[in-house]
């Protein structure tokens, strides 16, 4: 993570925990949370995921971005040194446009070239959906119940309760790591498939 700090969701009681990075370096370590998130302001219902953005130019300062299981949201939080029942600063919510359904997994794709305000910002929410078999993608700056600006999905993808999402760049090339589930009763083992962004955007 960002500013050296670890988060974690804590879907049975609702709430984040951020660490120290350095509090937590050694085997069995028994570090206290630096913040704890909760309470019904934040809206936090069966987190799943939760990913960072920073970026020293955007007068917002640095965000915490959320999947909550539980209420097909993706909320977005300032990220602070105090915690506590904070409201959501923008909310992607719904399954009507949104077509979030049971996100799972969230990564952020950070605009190599940005070359504007924040307020313009090219950067991209990538979320997966358990409940659907997709993966969906959203402007950073998105809020309320909004259209994808990218997707995938369809039995050629052999997306199956993905879980989990992770962007890379090798070589020029921007690739889409989507962690799978298990078909029950299936041969296949848990499995990582991964995508050409360059294809989604075409596709």
């Amino acid at each position: 993570s960002d500013n050296n700090r670890i988060g974690v969701v804590n879907a049975l009681n609702n709430s984040i925990t951020q660490y120290n990075a350095g509090d937590v370096a050694a085997p069995g370590s028994d570090a206290a949370p630096i913040t704890l998130d909760s309470g019904p302001t934040t809206r936090l219902n069966q987190p799943s995921a939760v990913t960072w953005y920073h970026d020293p130019s955007d007068p917002t300062g640095d965000q915490i971005v959320v999947a909550n299981a539980g209420n097909d949201t993706v909320a977005t939080y300032a990220l602070n040194n105090q915690g506590g029942n904070l409201a959501p600063v923008r909310t992607i919510r719904g399954i009507h446009d949104s077509e979030l359904d049971g996100p799972s997994g969230v990564a952020l794709r950070i605009d190599p070239n940005p070359g504007g305000s924040p307020q313009l910002s090219g950067d991209e929410i990538w979320v997966t959906n358990r409940g659907s078999d997709k993966v969906t993608a959203y402007s950073r700056i998105d809020d309320l119940d909004v259209t994808p600006l990218y997707r995938i999905f369809g039995a050629q993808t052999q997306l199956h309760s993905p879980c989990g999402i992770a962007l890379s760049s090798y070589n020029g090339n921007e690739r889409v790591f989507v962690a799978n589930d298990k078909i029950p009763g299936g041969s296949d083992l848990d499995r990582v498939t991964i995508y050409n962004r360059s294809n989604v955007l075409s596709a």
